[in-house]
């Protein structure tokens, strides 16, 4: 027998004992669904009331439930439409019937039209009025008979009835008086016709009839309660009961049983509207029951939060007065909730005395802001430390958009302070030495240079240099390396003091602010650096290591009134000091014989600095062509020049050797290979030309992590462009760092880029190592091309160069062609390619931004 779920019941024990009863029955949906109406409305346990109560509920619906409004309108409704039918058709039965005994009577009537053809028929229709003669269930009790001489004989016709009497009908009955009278004639020739009409007593009709009716109305009872019963034995399961469990459940939502169990899989399995309101009811109550749970689970989750986010809540009335305040007030405010709960919010702070700073600034804040923070002692201890607290409040309104009062929280945010001082501690300084890191020198250098200019203060830039420094860091390891910075911090920071600020700048260099231009101080200063570092010893591992200093010092002055002026100035006099024998102190002077070629430089780095941010440079290109055939080719080479404030053009000789000494290519090949890759987008190329751009990068920019990061992410970002790009580098950048520079090779060759070794001949002998770059053309610098038609050295050289190419299978460019004898001695030489003014001067590259076909497929 079926053990209805207890309220222990859990999912899996429902799903096994649905399965249980249903082996067969059931797909996986309606198991699930049934499954949950277990879990969800389990039925009490045996022998409780609540037990027995649902026993007989289910007992109960076994049969049709009387007591139920629908039951008793279908019922109702099909009694009264089998009624009604049933009526029709008595009324039918009862027309047809009385019209065939009329159709009967006529019939025997038509018999007494024989009397006609008597002479007389007078003494027979005597005869028949007084004997009474019945015939066929009638009796004559008239006639009037009409000869053809106009006699008329009466005998029991009325006036009244003669009135009636039909003129040329040959029968009619009349209902109230159960008569029905009869007219016959006949033609009599040569004499004209007579008539015979005969009153006849009908009433057995009439007798009949109401028997007849009585009869069929017994039959339509019976007819309609055995109809209306079979149809409530269809209509109770596949109807009623389903409306009945339907309204069930949405009044009580129970479903509980063996019984209701098989028939809620019923009535999912209907194929019919009604069906579809099952399966649309349950699925809606399914998703109630998860919205129900859904909205617990938003709930708890919201309170959890709400617990973790704050540490006590609260709310004021429209009168400011607290009426709810919870969690642990104690500890954030030193007060009980009975100190709060009913007090004004003034009240509060003033109790709070000086433990909030500013009292009379939260109300403001939290009307303008919606939040104030600060910091509170507790047990009003200014000893004690502070904990930092934030209060959020938002508006409270009621339905008309009235001001009911304000509810919020307060958070102790105190290691959240703590984080954030942390973390703009390990932002400002040197995680090693404590010190202030490069980031915080500058913004500290900027900040001197701005008071400076506003209000006239004074101050000096250091840079130092540890001499010997990589001995102690090769012969002790990192660890001794650190031990030592240490040290050496330790000492710098001592002898500053309160007169700058002092910063590690990365590996051995160091930097500090001083707040002085007196040449007695400074120089004090960094004397007094000099010599603590030179006389220190230093022992690491039974290993002693003596280390010196070397600093360069320059002062803010009207010429040196920028950052990158200043530390230019100080990092130039560092590195003389450095090259006049170490361990020295060098201080920058307007008047030294370099001060002009250091001005003159510090105003280059300045311009090409504003041509990256301003885009005024600009790219030119040149032709490189084809010795032995020169048509249906487009190769040149990507040129670099500058725009000056007079309109016209400076040369790459004026600012390239400046920005390879302050480490400025980087950021300028960042810039031609943006400008380059976006120009190529607006080209339309045929698949099959061949179009080739080169693109120069420095030797600095190899070397730099960040430049060779960024430039795999831009070709990789363009990749279908990549084949008509060729990349070049000097013979001397791809030599210095062989392994890195051959791996960074083979990723841009792996992106589908062309790779061009340039200046080749004039840097590091690459003989041994040029079989195993990924190389696609060589150029041989132009200072072997310009003398090559009177020089057999030039010759043999640029000879071996190709042949070594072809077996290769390098493409070779030859730089500087300026005339057609070097073209042709090249073209003897084997030579692929030729690059000069005897083809083209460099112009400038014809820019627009409409995207051509190779962008639209990019």
């Amino acid at each position: 027998m079926f053990e209805p779920p207890g309220p222990e019941t859990t999912k899996s024990a429902a799903d096994q004992q649905c399965r249980t009863i249903f082996p067969n029955e059931t797909s996986e949906i309606q198991i699930a669904v049934i499954t949950k109406i277990l879990v969800v409305s389990p039925m009490p346990n045996r022998g409780t009331p609540d037990s027995n109560r649902c026993m007989k509920t289910l007992i109960q619906n076994k049969f049709v439930n009387l007591k139920s409004p629908i039951f008793w309108r279908i019922t109702a409704g099909v009694f009264a439409s089998i009624l009604c039918i049933e009526l029709l058709l008595l009324i039918y039965s009862w027309s047809t019937e009385r019209e065939r005994l009329i159709t009967r009577l006529d019939e025997s009537v038509t018999t007494l039209t024989s009397l006609l053809d008597l002479e007389n028929p007078l003494p027979q229709l005597d005869h028949l009025l007084s004997s009474r003669n019945t015939t066929e269930n009638f009796s004559v009790t008239g006639y009037i008979y009409e000869s053809p001489t106009g006699i008329v004989a009466n005998r029991g016709l009325t006036d009244k009835i003669i009135l009636h009497l039909p003129a040329n009908e040959p029968g009619q009955y009349d209902h109230s008086s159960s008569i029905y009278l009869s007219t016959t004639s006949r033609e009599i020739p040569d004499q004209g016709s007579d008539k015979i009409r005969l009153q006849i007593d009908a009433s057995w009709i009439k007798q009949y009839m109401t028997s007849y009716v009585k009869r069929i109305v017994g039959m339509v009872i019976l007819i309609s309660l055995f109809v209306t019963g079979a149809c409530l034995l269809i209509l109770t399961p596949l109807l009623i009961n389903p409306l009945q469990r339907l309204n069930n459940v949405l009044i009580s939502g129970e479903k509980r049983g063996i019984r209701s169990a098989k028939s809620i899989l019923k009535d999912l399995n209907r194929s019919d509207e009604l069906g579809s309101v099952h399966r649309s009811f349950d699925l809606l109550r399914y998703n109630l029951i998860h919205t129900e749970n859904d909205k617990n689970n938003v709930t708890e989750r919201f309170e959890d939060f709400a617990n973790l986010g704050a540490d006590c809540f609260w709310e004021i009335d429209n009168r400011f007065k607290f009426t709810y305040f919870s969690g642990d007030v104690k500890r954030v405010l030193s007060l009980s909730s009975d100190q709060i709960i009913g007090h004004s919010y003034r009240r509060v702070l003033s109790t709070l005395g000086d433990s909030v700073p500013y009292s009379t600034n939260i109300p403001g804040s939290l009307a303008q802001q919606g939040k104030w923070e600060g910091k509170i002692y507790p047990n009003s201890n200014s000893d004690s430390s502070p904990i930092y607290v934030r209060i959020v409040a938002s508006t409270c309104l009621d339905a008309k958009g009235k001001f009911i009062g304000l509810r919020g929280t307060i958070a102790d945010i105190t290691k959240e302070k703590e984080l954030a001082a942390e973390l703009k501690y390990q932002a400002t300084h040197d995680v090693l030495t404590g010190l202030h890191n490069r980031r915080e020198l500058d913004t500290q250098l900027e900040l001197s240079v701005d008071k400076y200019k506003s209000d006239g203060e004074e101050f000096s830039l250091m840079i130092m240099d540890l001499d010997k420094f990589k001995l102690v860091n090769d012969g002790g390891g990192h660890a001794a390396g650190d031990a030592l910075l240490n040290i050496f911090a330790k000492i710098i920071k001592r002898q500053v003091g309160d007169k700058g600020t002092a910063a590690r700048l990365g590996g051995d260099e160091f930097a500090a602010i001083i707040k002085s231009t007196d040449p007695n101080i400074v120089g004090e200063v960094a004397e007094n650096i000099r010599l603590a570092i030179g006389a220190y010893t230093f022992h690491w591992k039974q290993v002693s290591y003596t280390v010196g200093i070397c600093i360069g010092v320059a002062s803010v002055s009207k010429t040196l009134d920028n950052p990158e002026a200043i530390a230019l100035a100080a990092d130039s006099c560092c590195m003389k000091a450095k090259h006049a024998g170490r361990n020295q102190v060098r201080v920058f002077s307007e008047t030294d014989d370099d001060f002009h070629l250091f001005k003159e430089e510090a105003i280059w780095i300045s311009r090409i600095n504003k041509a990256i941010d301003d885009d005024t440079f600009v790219l030119f290109q040149q032709s490189i062509v084809r010795i032995n055939n020169r048509d249906g080719e487009n190769h040149f080479e990507i040129l670099l020049r500058m725009k000056n404030p007079e309109g016209g053009i400076w040369t790459p000789n004026l600012f390239l050797p400046v920005a390879e000494r302050n480490n400025l290519m980087p950021k300028i090949d960042q810039w031609v290979v943006t400008q380059s890759i976006k120009w190529l987008k607006t080209q339309s190329i045929e698949d099959n030309s061949n179009f080739c751009m080169n693109i120069n990068l420095s030797a600095e920019s190899l070397a730099d992590p960040r430049f060779c990061e960024f430039l795999i992410n831009h070709l990789t970002g363009n990749q279908s462009l990549n084949k008509y790009v060729c990349l070049e580098m000097t013979e001397t950048a791809a030599m210095v760092n062989f392994k890195e520079i051959l791996s960074f090779l083979t990723q841009l060759k792996e992106l589908g880029c062309l790779i061009a070794l340039d200046d080749f001949g004039t840097g590091f002998s690459s003989l041994s190592h040029i079989h195993e770059l990924p190389l696609d053309y060589i150029k041989i610098d132009g200072v072997f091309i310009q003398e090559i038609v009177n020089s057999e050295l030039d010759q043999t050289l640029v000879r071996s160069v190709a042949e070594i190419a072809k077996v290769l299978q390098i493409g070779t460019v030859a730089e500087f062609v300026d005339t057609e004898a070097a073209l042709e001695m090249l073209d003897e030489l084997n030579i692929d390619y030729a690059q000069g003014f005897l083809f083209s001067k460099p112009q400038e590259l014809p820019f627009n931004d409409e995207p051509g076909e190779m962008a639209q497929a990019a």
